[in-house]
């Protein structure tokens, strides 16, 4: 999940625009929690490792509860969490961030319902088959899937068309 989803610049960090937009079962704790690794993560890598002391005084917590916040993020599929030793001696864990399929699952729900009212305002529909009409005899555009990624072939037509719609998402 390194998608340049973190972004440390003078004091700030981004955080995921999901985390408010979707229904989630993180409690308040384990949300202030989540966005603490998020903060703590590399800019190349989705990875945290700071320690439950150093996250309970981030978090405005206790150790005790920034334990629980982790585990209770571990559990529903928003971190992985790995454990590291040196010799018999445990060192700070290290946080995978992820997001669950649950909530990639609402976010593709979101992004399809987007995509079928963008068509409707350029007056464009969707059939069964996944084949987009022009509802109107006037000029569509489509990104065709002949071209490169800098210079895409345009589709122009003045008639009734049913072109095939390849829209690319990633998460």
């Amino acid at each position: 999940m390194a998608d340049k989803l973190i972004m440390k610049e003078n004091g700030w960090f981004a955080a995921p625009n999901w985390i408010f937009d979707v229904e989630h079962d993180l409690s308040p704790g384990e949300m202030i929690t989540y966005l603490w690794y998020i903060r703590c993560a590399s800019m190349s890598q989705a990875v945290a490792f700071p320690s439950y002391t150093t996250t309970g005084k981030k978090c405005n917590c206790c150790r005790t509860s920034a334990i629980n916040y982790t585990e209770g993020l571990v559990q529903k599929g928003y971190i992985i969490k790995h454990t590291r030793h040196k010799g018999k001696k445990n060192e700070t864990n290290v946080y995978e961030i992820t997001v669950p399929e649950k909530v990639r699952l609402q976010l593709q729900d979101q992004i399809e319902k987007k995509r079928k009212r963008d068509l409707m305002e350029l007056g464009i529909a969707e059939d069964v088959d996944g084949v987009v009409q022009n509802l109107d005899q006037g000029v569509v555009q489509i990104l065709n899937q002949g071209g490169t990624k800098s210079e895409p072939q345009m589709i122009k037509s003045n008639i009734m068309c049913k072109i095939p719609l390849v829209m690319a998402v990633t998460l």
